[in-house]
Parts: structure tokens; C-alpha cells; sequence
């Protein structure tokens, strides 16, 4: 997922708000956790955190069982989720997204370090709409950029 594919992607990559998106990123661990935060935070854009799988989905569904629910660009834009965690992994977390109704055009980026070519495909198979192994974070704001343009 490379900024600059061209196409002229990067300029519009660059023309976007980046404090306008708001990210929820499930991660059971504190140390990942933190990191990832930190340079999402430091590339402008609003951070939300659940520390599994289970807290981000009760996250997303009482924002869509509340009254005043519209939409869920109003509250989270893009996930970002690890694949194993306790009470509910982030294949499932995926799953339950893509096939919920206010949920399903929420953009899913899974950050694993159990990224390979098995994995990529049973990714794909519940939905995600990246994969990046952990070692890469680096990539993670340049494919949270590249989503973020593709939804504009």
C-alpha cells in the first residue's frame, strides 16, 4: 500500500483531515496498544482503544443501539484490530461487523503479527479490508491514509 501509486493518490492522501477520522483500534496488548496509538495520534487523527475484541464490539453496537444513532461515520470511520485476543478474536470482531447492517461499510484493517499467506486469506474471507503484520507500523498510517482517501 505504497501513498504514491501514480495515480496521484499521494496529493489526495495529503488533502484529507486527518482530525476529522476517528479510529478504534482493539489490541490486547498494553505495550502494541500504545504504540499504535501514539502514531496515530502523531499523524492527526482521533483515537478510540479497546483492549479486546469483546470491548470493541460492545463499544460499536451500543452507539448503534442508542437513540440518537444515525450513522457510524459519526462516531468510528475505520477499525484497526489484532487477531488473537481474549473473549473475542479479530476475525470474529470482523465478522460480526461485515455482516451487521450500520456496520458493514465500516473499513477493517487487520495489525497481526500472525500475517501470512493463510492468514491473509482468512482475513479476507471474514472481510478485512487491509492486512499488516506488526513489525510494519510504518505502513499502518500510510493504509489507514489509503483507506481514509478511498472513502472520499
Amino acid at each position: 500500500m505504497h501513498a504514491d501509486s501514480g495515480s496521484g493518490l499521494k496529493k489526495e492522501v495529503h488533502a484529507i483531515d486527518r482530525s476529522l477520522i476517528k479510529i478504534l483500534v482493539a489490541e490486547d496488548s498494553g505495550y502494541i496498544l500504545k504504540i499504535i496509538v501514539t502514531a496515530l495520534k502523531k499523524a492527526g487523527y482521533q483515537v478510540h482503544t479497546a483492549s479486546n475484541g469483546q470491548k470493541a464490539w460492545e463499544y460499536l453496537t451500543s452507539l448503534v443501539n442508542d437513540d440518537t444513532f444515525r450513522s457510524i461515520d459519526d462516531h468510528v470511520n475505520i477499525i484497526i484490530s489484532d487477531i488473537e485476543m481474549p473473549q473475542m478474536d479479530g476475525l470474529h470482531l470482523i465478522r460480526n461487523i461485515k455482516s451487521h447492517n450500520a456496520l458493514r461499510s465500516l473499513p477493517c484493517i487487520v495489525f497481526s503479527s500472525l500475517i501470512n499467506d493463510e492468514m491473509s486469506l482468512k482475513c479476507k474471507s471474514v472481510g478485512a479490508d487491509a492486512q499488516l503484520s506488526k513489525p510494519e507500523l510504518g505502513s499502518l498510517v500510510e493504509a489507514v491514509d489509503n483507506i481514509v482517501a478511498s472513502l472520499h
